[in-house]
């Protein structure tokens, strides 16, 4: 096992900080990695060499005892059954070695911790190549499969692509607790991945019910607006069982979030609760325009709102004058005076079917582009 000279730093640094003497990590070569005193970082170490050899603790008397040496303890540190380095407290040897086997303890304890983020960061690794790999429409097959295998991956069962959009950008250490906040909640799911950069969250889950998965992500956005003052939107996709074929569910995910429904009040938003929403998402700019314009080119903004106000209230009561003006607080007459009137400066009659439609659609579709303006001015 070779330990990296970052991790062998971090550890002299912290046992230096309890015992205030100068420690010394040595490599299985005997080559000083890190020191507490930099001058001898690089140089040869034959007491250390001794130790690995002999897996014994040895103790330096004298300076010119071993070469390289200076007078103190030096005792292996195992991991396992190996001998992964040798750690070195530099003094008076009737001073320092009843500190050895403290040292010793706790740098084999500082060791497995190092390795285990280490794991832990390499792992998570693999779970960002195989999500980005499974919502990739041309994946590279051969690199899925060894994923597949590497981590265990059950393919082809029913499965959710979730996307979280941030409020704000991530910074980095925030990042690393919303890790964890994930880890948290979804270690319990077998064969669900995610991952995290400073835009959005991306997981990958076996599919639950709708109730559940609310549950679920309520918690993780409470959580995570708790701990980073940031808040997270969740956009769930419809299932799929075939995992060929996620990178579909990924983009169902980025139609929500272009959404009308993407508004800053919701945490959550699933795919299959999206109606007019999907027609008016996919409707482009210029087409939105020149439609708006077939309908409302002659029409000041104040007149569009007025009749937008009285439209909605039409529909809203399947066409009850009575209705419709009781909602406003004018009289039905004035109603009627105003529905003839959206006729008479537009040419689209609300009381007939068609064209009732054709002008549900534009109000919805201005409604569409003004909280589609609005967000990206916010």
């Amino acid at each position: 096992m070779e330990l990296n000279a970052k991790i062998a730093k971090q550890i002299v640094k912290d046992l230096k900080e309890i015992i205030h003497y100068n420690i010394n990590f040595i490599d299985n070569t005997g080559k000083i990695i890190a020191s507490t005193d930099e001058k001898r970082i690089g140089t040869l170490h034959m007491a250390a060499i001794k130790v690995v050899q002999n897996r014994v603790d040895v103790i330096v008397h004298h300076d010119d005892e071993y070469s390289g040496a200076i007078k103190g303890v030096n005792l292996p540190v195992v991991v396992g059954d190996e001998i992964v380095a040798v750690i070195g407290i530099t003094g008076e040897p009737r001073k320092v070695i009843s500190l050895g086997n403290t040292i010793k303890k706790m740098t084999e304890i500082l060791i497995r911790e190092n390795l285990n983020q280490l794991l832990k960061a390499n792992q998570q690794k693999n779970y960002n190549s195989l999500i980005n790999i499974l919502i990739s429409k041309n994946r590279d097959e051969e690199m899925a499969e060894y994923l597949f295998k590497m981590l265990n991956f059950k393919r082809n069962i029913s499965r959710n692509v979730i996307v979280g959009n941030f409020r704000d950008e991530l910074p980095f250490e925030e990042a690393e607790q919303v890790l964890s906040i994930l880890h948290k909640y979804l270690k319990v799911y077998k064969n669900a991945v995610y991952n995290v950069s400073h835009l959005e969250v991306v997981i990958i889950m076996e599919t639950q019910q709708k109730k559940d998965f609310a549950s679920l992500l309520e918690k993780i956005s409470k959580e995570i607006s708790q701990k980073t003052n940031n808040k997270i939107v969740f956009a769930v996709s419809c299932s799929i069982a075939i995992d060929s074929e996620l990178w579909k569910s990924k983009k169902e995910c980025d139609t929500i979030f272009s959404s009308l429904k993407n508004d800053k009040q919701s945490f959550l938003i699933f795919y299959d609760d999206l109606d007019l929403e999907l027609i008016l998402s996919a409707v482009d700019r210029q087409t939105r325009k020149d439609y708006l314009n077939k309908i409302f080119q002659s029409l000041s903004d104040e007149e569009i709102n007025e009749f937008q106000e009285i439209f909605e209230a039409y529909a809203n009561h399947n066409g009850s004058i009575i209705h419709g003006a009781a909602e406003l607080f004018i009289h039905k007459n004035t109603f009627q005076n105003k529905l003839n009137k959206i006729y008479e400066k537009t040419g689209y009659n609300p009381r007939d079917l068609k064209q009732f439609s054709q002008l549900d659609f534009a109000f919805k579709l201005l409604k569409y582009r003004r909280d589609r303006d609005k967000k990206r001015k916010n």
